[in-house]
């Protein structure tokens, strides 16, 4: 499978999008268990085998002292593995998704070769290298807002998943170097 422009090239989960400073209804609770997530890549985006994105948003603002009534999301006893993220993720991606749970779980041999836009500085420069295995991106200020200054890693700035027993092992960072063109063309 594939996403050729966007994020998450096998399981894509996400709330929807809404102008900035707006918070999203969230993804509700979800599940992805027991699963081969493997062979998986995006374009120009994050997360090749699984992307999770504004999965909070009101459920926190309903309930900002109590993390029992947020969004979840429970990732169990699955292989992701040889996927690719143009940008970065090429395991897992995460942004406000701040109630995540990756439990027994093989993050394997997944790539990031920084080859998307967004990891260039423009034109024929060097890319960035990003992370492969699983990225967490900085929350949006609206949700960071709506979380406040509780404590536990559901009240983080950035997406702070629960790790149990899981391998994250062989993901691949990589860059593009102009440099490195031999001449040909």
């Amino acid at each position: 499978g594939g996403n050729a422009n966007g994020d998450g090239g096998g399981i894509f989960i996400g709330g929807e999008i809404l102008p900035a400073g707006g918070l999203t209804p969230g993804s509700g609770n979800v599940r992805i268990s027991s699963n081969l997530i493997q062979g998986n890549s995006t374009g120009s985006g994050l997360g090749g085998g699984i992307r999770l994105m504004n999965v909070n948003g009101r459920d926190i603002a309903d309930s900002p002292a109590d993390p029992s009534g947020w969004n979840e999301i429970r990732i169990f006893n699955n292989m992701i593995v040889n996927n690719l993220a143009a940008y970065s993720g090429g395991g897992i991606a995460l942004q406000d998704s701040v109630r995540v749970k990756i439990v027994n779980n093989t993050v394997a041999w997944n790539d990031s070769p920084a080859t998307s836009v967004n990891a260039m500085a423009g034109g024929f420069n060097p890319s960035t290298p990003q992370p492969a295995g699983i990225v967490s991106s900085a929350n949006s200020p609206a949700l960071s807002a709506a979380i406040g200054a509780g404590t536990g890693p559901e009240f983080s700035d950035f997406s702070n998943p629960v790790l149990v027993n899981t391998i994250i092992y062989s993901n691949r960072s990589f860059y593009y170097d102009p440099a490195f063109n031999d001449g040909w063309g």
